[in-house]
């Protein structure tokens, strides 16, 4: 199990031992044997690294990095050029596993002539927040998005032709 320890000691014997919920670190100082710093107790395969026992690292951080998408081919570049919606879209599918990801983002292209870009991208987003990975869920999502965008623009149709209610106030 690795720890991090407060800047100075890095490199330094040090004894670590178990008290309670906490994993209490000595070592030697100045003034004998002393206590430098209590970790929480962690599990297996899950490290325990302070970004303020690395002052001098460049960026800090241990909190997790935004994804980096790097498309392969002219498919995966018409879909991640959607937006935003897209990218975080095939984020979430991977981690989640859905099968068949290469084929769902080709389907996903397809839809943006007829509703639109802009449209597709936030269906994609919204898929994404919702986890709807399945078949048949991103075209739920761009027709209700599409619907919903020619209501509230007040053309009174929706995409499939059917009258808008629109309500006198």
């Amino acid at each position: 199990m690795r720890y991090s320890v407060p800047p100075g000691f890095e490199g330094q014997a040090v004894w670590a031992r178990e008290h309670g919920e906490a994993l209490v670190i000595t070592a030697q100082t100045e003034h004998g044997l002393s206590e430098i710093w209590r970790h929480f107790l962690s599990r297996t395969g899950h490290p325990v690294i302070l970004d303020e026992h690395y002052p001098d690292h460049p960026g800090g951080g241990n909190e997790p990095r935004p994804a980096r998408i790097r498309p392969c081919g002219q498919a995966e570049e018409a879909f991640v050029v959607l937006g935003e919606g897209a990218k975080r879209w095939l984020v979430e599918a991977a981690a989640a596993g859905v099968p068949r990801i290469t084929a769902k983002m080709a389907r996903a292209v397809e839809p943006a002539d007829a509703f639109g870009a802009d449209v597709v991208d936030e269906a994609l987003g919204l898929a994404a927040i919702w986890g709807r990975f399945a078949e048949g869920d991103l075209t739920a999502l761009c027709d209700q998005s599409f619907r919903f965008t020619e209501a509230k623009n007040g053309d009174g149709v929706t995409p499939l032709g059917a009258p808008v209610n629109q309500t006198e106030q």
